[in-house]
């Protein structure tokens, strides 16, 4: 049920294959599965470059990056998605936020 347009295609050239993939209940775990893991890589690369260019920026590092990334809550799209650029802006506009922030406390 959520094959897409060619992997319904490819199966349907195998009514048995599809009509298994569609109503088993292991074919549907195994999707969810890939699913998770496919959700799991997107947000390890979102954080992943996250870091390299807040860190970049910054010179914060560690538990202080992790903060800062928490304060700063991009979403994984825009981490994903944005240039280099973009996104160096958009954190250091956050960064001055952050600072201002934290010499008050």
């Amino acid at each position: 049920k959520n094959l897409s347009f060619g992997e319904a295609i490819s199966l349907a050239q195998s009514p048995v294959t599809l009509l298994y993939e569609l109503f088993s209940k292991s074919a549907k775990e195994d999707r969810k599965v890939a699913m998770l893991m496919q959700e799991k890589r997107r947000r390890d690369l979102a954080n992943y470059r996250f870091g390299m260019i807040a860190g970049q920026a910054t010179d914060l590092s560690g538990e202080n990056l992790e903060r800062f990334r928490y304060f700063c809550d991009f979403s994984e799209e825009f981490l994903l998605l944005s240039t280099d650029y973009d996104l160096t802006y958009e954190v250091l506009q956050c960064w001055n936020v952050y600072k201002r922030i934290k010499k008050r406390h």
